[in-house]
């Protein structure tokens, strides 16, 4: 026989973030004309239900029943959240016309997969790539690498090997 327990969480994420989020729901069903009393749940609710999925990694199913909603109705209601907030994200040349603005030198851009073609860039000498000539094997990088650590000093060809190359 099965039961269930009922308790109480808390979701550790601030206030204005919940209000924040709702707020762009809320500004999205009045641009789609949703009325009033058509939706299962309210946008605080919906706002508390998107931000757990994204920092608690709930389970769809869990969230579904502890607001009472479809399993179906989760899914909706997570990917509308995802959507206001993706429509506010800024452009990189925006981001990093902000970071510029704000005194920063440096930025990470982190989790972008970039394009790059390196197979058709000439490589350059041996001697002038530490450990060798440069790898025409990667066709696509990530803005999460950082640049390759070495044991030695770079220089000449006979310098140590790179400790990484990611």
């Amino acid at each position: 026989m099965s039961t269930t327990v009922t308790y109480t969480a808390v979701l550790e994420v601030s206030e204005d973030s919940v209000l924040f989020l709702s707020g762009l729901l809320h500004a999205e069903r009045l641009r789609r004309g949703t009325r009033k009393g058509r939706r299962a749940m309210g946008t605080y609710k919906q706002a508390v239900l998107v931000l757990r999925w994204f920092l608690e990694d709930a389970r769809m199913a869990a969230l579904a029943r502890d607001n009472a909603v479809a399993l179906s109705t989760a899914y909706e209601y997570r990917d509308e959240g995802i959507a206001v907030l993706a429509a506010r994200r800024p452009s990189l040349h925006g981001a990093l016309l902000a970071a510029k603005a704000a005194g920063h030198s440096h930025v990470i851009v982190d989790g972008t997969l970039i394009h790059t073609d390196r197979i058709s860039t000439p490589a350059p000498p041996a001697g002038w790539i530490c450990g060798g000539a440069a790898s025409t094997a990667i066709t696509a990088g990530t803005s999460r690498l950082s640049p390759p650590r070495t044991d030695g000093h770079c220089g000449p060809p006979t310098c140590d090997p790179a400790a990484s190359t990611t």
